[in-house]
């Protein structure tokens, strides 16, 4: 798996995250994918999807059944996929943590959306959310290949083993390729 970076990771292009610190993020993603992919197993089309759910599952590093508290979206080993979620509200954590690796925590309508396993983040801690993107999906942590751990708490819980069932949730995430030059929400 890669190895932790902080928020001041390069991003695709050689823009830096912290250039953009303090101001809007001023890129979009492009190339969306299609959020039929994130639904569930064998659905949609092309490289991004669904590869596993919330519930009690084999656990693919550590073996045994263990339960999975979020949604994984694989890229199919692809770098460069981004996510935003449509969502207004705040960036109330930005970090690293064991198996989770980096992490982003969008609180946004009494709830925590939780982004693990990122390869960098384009946004900071206390920044006013509006649905920008939130940066690169990665392998850090515990895994088995690139892609984007996605769970949904109570506000203030931060995912952290306190999940609810993000399914319904996942209509709300955007993701695609980086456009520096895009205008977000």
């Amino acid at each position: 798996s890669e190895k932790p970076v902080t928020d001041v990771s390069p991003m695709a292009g050689g823009a830096q995250p912290a250039q953009l610190a303090g101001q809007m993020n001023q890129g979009a993603l492009k190339n969306k994918v299609p959020t039929e992919n994130f639904m569930g197993p064998n659905r949609g089309t092309g490289p991004v999807g669904y590869t596993s759910g919330y519930g009690m599952r084999e656990h693919p590093t550590y073996g045994g059944q263990r339960f999975h508290q979020g949604v994984d979206i694989g890229t199919s080993g692809q770098k460069g996929y981004y996510v935003a979620i449509k969502a207004n509200g705040i960036v109330s954590d930005v970090g690293y943590e064991g198996g989770y690796g980096n992490y982003i925590i969008v609180t946004a309508g009494g709830k925590d959306y939780f982004f693990a396993h990122m390869a960098n983040s384009l946004v900071k801690k206390g920044e006013k959310y509006t649905g920008q993107v939130l940066g690169e999906i990665g392998n850090t942590g515990t895994g088995t290949g690139i892609h984007l751990h996605f769970e949904v708490s109570a506000a203030g819980k931060g995912g952290y083993n306190q999940a609810i069932d993000p399914m319904p949730y996942v209509n709300m995430l955007e993701i695609g390729k980086y456009d520096p030059e895009g205008q977000s929400p």
